[in-house]
């Protein structure tokens, strides 16, 4: 009989060879029995030192290597296409995993058989520095892309990501739209790295971001899911400019 997996996890990068090593070592290390779970790299046209580090973990991976850079969405559904798991988890290739945290996500689905979606709680790496978060089920923009533990039908039926600057936000919305059910896993399992080279670190960037997420969900549709300093400051008319620096960077990958 075929072996498959019960969890899928999706990396997708670009060109973050020099942290891809630390997330694929966290990701083959996990106490979860390896032939519960499946790691798929989608390699988004990367020149760097990316297919190198790849290579070292060929015979514990799945490595996609796309021929021309095609963006994040565009990666992380092509992972998902490949995945054969009953649960996704994504992971950003610039951020580890605790040892655990695939066998408490999928411990936690066993016990709540009724949840669609486990948010653990997770390490905000800067430097040497590191915090702890704990994401709010009842407001999505508290969520990672990383980390998060999903039904892949659930994420299937929703139509997976979109090309949005914020396109984990869309797809949660999403999901929440269509019924699904988040609980928060009160431990921290994802160590999220905040790094200089991360997307958000381009403020006119992420504004633009939320404005374009503004022209597909309203405003009172997205307060009904929750609330971010940034996304208000654009609502009320205000440029940003007196709320204080970013507090939730996003990376590349």
């Amino acid at each position: 009989m075929k072996w498959r997996p019960v969890v899928s996890v999706v990396v997708a990068t670009h060109n973050q060879g020099r942290f891809l090593g630390r997330c694929l070592g966290s990701l083959t290390s996990q106490s979860l029995p390896r032939q519960c779970y499946e790691v798929i790299v989608i390699d988004d046209g990367s020149t760097d030192s990316t297919r190198e580090v790849l290579g070292r973990h060929r015979d514990r991976i799945v490595a996609i290597h796309l021929k021309r850079h095609r963006g994040l969405a565009a990666a992380c559904n092509e992972g998902l296409e490949r995945a054969q798991g009953q649960f996704i988890v994504r992971v950003d290739s610039d951020d580890w995993l605790d040892r655990d945290a695939l066998s408490l996500e999928l411990d936690a689905f066993n016990c709540q058989d009724s949840a669609d979606i486990f948010l653990p709680d997770y390490w905000e790496v800067s430097g040497k520095r590191s915090v702890r978060r704990r994401p709010n089920p009842r407001n999505v923009f508290s969520w990672l892309a990383a980390g998060p533990m999903m039904r892949r039908q659930v994420v299937r039926r929703a139509g997976g990501y979109r090309p949005f600057f914020w396109e984990e936000y869309d797809l949660y919305l999403r999901l929440l739209k269509t019924g699904a059910r988040p609980r928060r896993l009160p431990v921290p399992l994802v160590f999220y790295r905040r790094h200089p080279s991360s997307m958000t670190a381009d403020k006119k960037a992420r504004m633009e971001g939320w404005r374009e997420l503004l022209r597909v969900w309203p405003p009172e549709v997205l307060a009904m899911y929750g609330s971010h300093w940034e996304l208000s400051a654009i609502v009320s008319g205000e440029n940003g400019s007196s709320y204080g620096a970013d507090r939730r960077h996003r990376r590349d990958r």
